[in-house]
């Protein structure tokens, strides 16, 4: 029996589809651990949603208070899918953790699950308003939990409405369905979902796929998803289809979760078929614009792209647009012209770089041929170079101590609110017993600072940049101690 971790293993870092390890396994006659392969990848859709699966809003909570009709149904009836107000009856009243909660007979506000957000709006009746700050599902029963602490009396006739954030959850819902499709295309059939969360501002998506997607793969799934919006495709919804019927049509099924005989099936064209009990829009044209804000590691083997639709991504495209317009008026130039205006300027600072390089070595030239010291038969070449670049000051401490066999050259630079010692020690000084790490670790205490190298090339730190001087000063008592 070949393990289901193992099966999982397989899928989640590499990618190797269950059906092809099946048949390589069968061809060999090992058999499938299916049921531990299922349960290592609910374990990774688990982790991947970071524990933010909804559950009900009391399962596994002891409740402080309830009061219920006496004929109180033992399910609420959604309605939806099809209107977002209904008149309903107060079935139940439950106060929780200082929160209080009502069922109804029926609702139209969807409860969270699925990966969609529950829904808000309000209760309406004798010109009373309560807020309803979200719905959630416990059983057969939806609970929608009121801003209010006063609910409404048992038996109340209510208006339930849901608010207008519905309408943009539902684009980001669609969406989800066409991003998994446009994903399976470009990336391939082990693309599946492993997660994703649903709400009225952006989409998140978590799926299968072993490694960060490539600039030109994200664009060709964005185009993908706005070809199908301005397509303004039909979502045609099949209610209590046969489950093989659905399988047969090509349905989409989150790996792991249980389904019935009969499903809900939610189909875009030819282009998306998913099982889903989520709200969707009636035409993808309502999505109006799809844009990808990002793709990141949700964990290993499992990526995320979370996107924007509809208004937030117009008011998105509209702020990029903007601050495209403010770079182009900063360089003068016009939008167009944006990209070379930029490469201009980049080119004019690599240019005025290399100048103040070069002035900074030329400006350093008359103290470089004084820097240096005998020490017992060893040139000692010190320098503090000041606040100049660190690369100017590598090079200069290269051309000091270039064909100088017997000299040991020290440098300390400025860099911000810190010093940086750097000493080279030539093989004839080497041999007459200098070590470059030994002396630069003791030039650096002075300074508060410490480090060390090898006996040819070393570098330190430094804390206290008052102490520059002072520093390469005793360079030259401490080299004359190691020298034989």
């Amino acid at each position: 029996l070949l393990a289901g971790d193992v099966v999982f293993f397989l899928y989640d870092t590499f990618g190797f589809p269950l059906e092809i390890t099946q048949e390589i396994a069968a061809e060999a006659g090992i058999e499938v651990d299916l049921e531990g392969y299922e349960q290592a990848l609910r374990e990774a859709q688990a982790r991947s949603r970071g524990g933010q699966e909804i559950v009900g809003a009391y399962e596994g909570i002891e409740t402080a208070s309830e009061k219920a009709l006496p004929d109180a149904p033992a399910a609420t009836s959604f309605l939806g899918y099809s209107q977002l107000s209904a008149t309903a009856l107060v079935t139940r009243v439950r106060v929780q953790g200082g929160k209080t909660y009502v069922s109804l007979d029926q609702t139209p506000l969807y409860a969270a699950g699925g990966g969609q957000v529950g829904d808000q709006g309000t209760l309406t009746a004798d010109s009373f308003t309560w807020n309803i700050v979200d719905t959630t599902k416990a059983g057969s029963l939806i609970w929608h939990e009121l801003a209010e602490s006063n609910p409404p009396e048992l038996g109340t006739e209510v208006t339930a409405t849901v608010d207008g954030k519905r309408k943009r959850t539902q684009r980001n819902h669609t969406a989800t369905h066409l991003l998994q499709a446009a994903l399976r295309s470009v990336l391939g059939a082990h693309v599946t979902q492993a997660g994703s969360a649903v709400d009225s501002e952006r989409l998140r998506f978590d799926f299968t796929h072993g490694k960060a997607m490539t600039a030109d793969e994200m664009a060709r799934v964005e185009r993908m998803v706005n070809e199908e919006i301005l397509r303004n495709e039909t979502v045609e919804t099949y209610v209590d289809l046969p489950i093989d019927e659905a399988r047969k049509r090509g349905a989409m099924a989150l790996f792991g979760e249980k389904y019935g005989d009969k499903v809900r099936m939610v189909e875009v064209g030819e282009f998306s078929r998913e099982l889903c009990g989520g709200t969707h829009v009636r035409t993808t044209g309502e999505i109006g614009l799809f844009k990808i804000a990002s793709e990141s590691s949700a964990q290993s083997g499992v990526r995320r792209i979370e996107a924007i639709t509809g208004e937030v991504a117009y008011e998105h495209e509209l702020d990029e647009a903007k601050k495209i317009r403010e770079i182009a008026e900063l360089l003068k130039s016009g939008v167009r012209d944006v990209v070379p205006a930029v490469e201009r300027l980049l080119g004019s600072l690599k240019e005025e770089k290399q100048k103040r390089q070069q002035a900074e070595l030329r400006s350093l030239a008359p103290a470089k041929a004084q820097a240096t010291v005998d020490v017992n038969g060893v040139a000692l070449w010190r320098q503090n170079l000041g606040e100049i670049d660190p690369k100017n000051a590598a090079r200069i401490v290269d051309e000091a101590a270039a064909n100088q066999p017997q000299q040991v050259t020290l440098a300390v630079v400025v860099v911000g609110d810190k010093l940086q010692f750097i000493v080279k020690a030539g093989p004839e000084a080497v041999a007459k017993g200098a070590h470059a790490g030994n002396l630069l670790r003791e030039v650096a205490k002075i300074a508060g600072g410490g480090g060390g190298g090898k006996p040819d090339f070393a570098t330190a730190g430094g804390k206290d940049v008052g102490k520059a001087d002072e520093a390469l000063a005793a360079g030259e008592g401490i080299l004359a101690t190691m020298l034989k």
